[in-house]
C-alpha cells in the first residue's frame, strides 16, 4: 500500500517535469518538502519497483517517425510469454501487451512500432515474423492515420 506522501510524489513525477536544472527542487517545493526528501522518496519507490524508469515523451511524428503501426497478433496461448518477451526485446517495439481474446477478435498480443518510412516498418514486421510460423496464428497491422492525443499518464493527481 502506498502512503499519501508516496502518492503525492508519484503524482508529481508522473506528469510533466519542469525543464530546469533544478527540476526536482521545483517539484519538492510544490510538494512542501526538501529536494533531498523528494529524491530519497523517489529512490525508495524505484527500490520497491514502483518506478521503472524516467523517460521523455517524444513527439515521434515531429522528429520523422511517420510510419507507425499497432500490430494485433494471435499467438498460440502456450507461446504468448515467449513471443511477448521476444517482441519486447526489439528496439523498434515501444509497447508490448498481452490482452484477453474475444469471440470475434482472437488477438492476444499487441505491439506498437515506429519507423521513419513505410519500407522500414515493413522490414521490422518481417523481422518479427521470421521463424515464428508455429507461434503466430494470424495478425492484423493497424497503421496510424493521425495522432489525436499523446500525453504522459498521470497518477495520484487528486487535489494537486
Amino acid at each position: 500500500m502506498l502512503t499519501k506522501q508516496e502518492q503525492r510524489m508519484l503524482g508529481a513525477v508522473s506528469g510533466d517535469i519542469p525543464i530546469s536544472s533544478e527540476c526536482f527542487a521545483i517539484l519538492a517545493t510544490q510538494l512542501g518538502m526538501t529536494e533531498a526528501e523528494l529524491l530519497s522518496g523517489i529512490q525508495a519507490c524505484i527500490d520497491r519497483g514502483l518506478i521503472r524508469r524516467f523517460g521523455a515523451l517524444l513527439a515521434h511524428g515531429t522528429v520523422g517517425f511517420t510510419a507507425n503501426a499497432l500490430i494485433a497478433w494471435e499467438i498460440a496461448t502456450e507461446k504468448i510469454d515467449l513471443v511477448g518477451e521476444t517482441f519486447a526485446a526489439f528496439r523498434f517495439v515501444s509497447h508490448c501487451y498481452a490482452r484477453p481474446v474475444y469471440p470475434d477478435w482472437p488477438y492476444n498480443l499487441y505491439t506498437m512500432i515506429h519507423a521513419r518510412a513505410d519500407e522500414t516498418l515493413e522490414q521490422y514486421i518481417r523481422q518479427m515474423l521470421e521463424g515464428r510460423s508455429e507461434e503466430i496464428v494470424s495478425y492484423q497491422i493497424l497503421r496510424s492515420l493521425r495522432e489525436l492525443k499523446k500525453s504522459s499518464p498521470r497518477y495520484f493527481t487528486e487535489g494537486m
